[in-house]
């Protein structure tokens, strides 16, 4: 399977099983990253590299045949040209979030920061939108991978929460809904990984001397091994005054805000 029309002539003829999720080459950015799912009536296709024409997503009809990708490709290129930016918002991006996502802002306590934040949702890729400071947004699912998607035409983008409180101060953390309620205490950064980018790494270089940075990960293995190599490499600039935060088998958003305030100010 190399090629979008592949994918719908395999949809086309019941073989690609109803539900599952596959994988192939995008033909458009030639990546491994176009997922195609059968759902019994449409098949649908999105492309989870950023910056390509297939990022906005298509559903098909199976009753109507198979578009080719040239085709898709031009309908894609229109709709960015009509957004009139190197990226875009899905075009059904509403205010009206569902029950479900509702329920999950609820169990971190954000629910009201959603007009705080502008947060939105897009009926067809099922996504939480949620804007962030530096020009791009983030697309949350509760049930398909990956867990966030980006939607920017910045190479380096960051996600920075707050980023004018407490000008000394600074928390690094794994998740964009960590950096929200943590955002509330302090200004906050989401790596979406344990992982910091050059990017990153060269921009707090430039931060005020001194700057206290606090690393809170995910209180798994996997956030105390990010914790660690996080803390070896930022160690490594002067003006950073670093400090280490951890709950175990807790994420930052598990945590109430009191905790959160005196984890980080007490």
């Amino acid at each position: 399977m190399s090629s979008y029309q592949d994918i719908l002539n395999l949809g086309l003829d019941s073989n690609l099983a109803i539900g599952k999720q596959y994988k192939i080459v995008c033909p458009a950015c030639n990546r491994k990253i176009l997922s195609i799912c059968n759902t019994g009536t449409h098949i649908k296709a999105l492309c989870h590299s950023t910056r390509c024409i297939h990022n906005k997503g298509y559903s098909i009809p199976l009753k109507l045949g198979s578009l080719s990708s040239t085709q898709l490709q031009e309908i894609s290129k229109k709709q960015r040209q009509e957004s009139g930016s190197g990226w875009y918002l899905p075009s059904d991006t509403t205010s009206n979030i569902p029950h479900k996502f509702i329920e999950y802002l609820k169990r971190y306590e954000v629910d009201k920061l959603i007009d705080k934040y502008q947060l939105a949702y897009t009926p067809y890729q099922d996504r939480l939108i949620l804007p962030c400071t530096d020009g791009g947004y983030l697309g949350r699912s509760l049930e398909d991978q990956p867990k966030w998607l980006t939607f920017t035409d910045n190479d380096h983008f960051i996600s920075v929460f707050n980023p004018k409180l407490n000008t000394n101060k600074l928390c690094i953390v794994e998740d964009p809904i960590s950096a929200i309620k943590v955002g509330e205490v302090t200004r906050c950064i989401a790596l979406l990984s344990t992982t910091i980018t050059n990017n990153l790494f060269y921009k707090l270089a430039k931060l005020p001397n001194p700057t206290t940075v606090y690393i809170w990960l995910d209180g798994d293995i996997a956030g105390y091994k990010g914790i660690a190599k996080l803390s070896s490499r930022l160690s490594q600039l002067s003006n950073l005054k670093i400090k280490l935060v951890s709950e175990q088998d807790k994420d930052p958003k598990d945590c109430s805000y009191f905790k959160i305030n005196n984890n980080l100010n007490g």
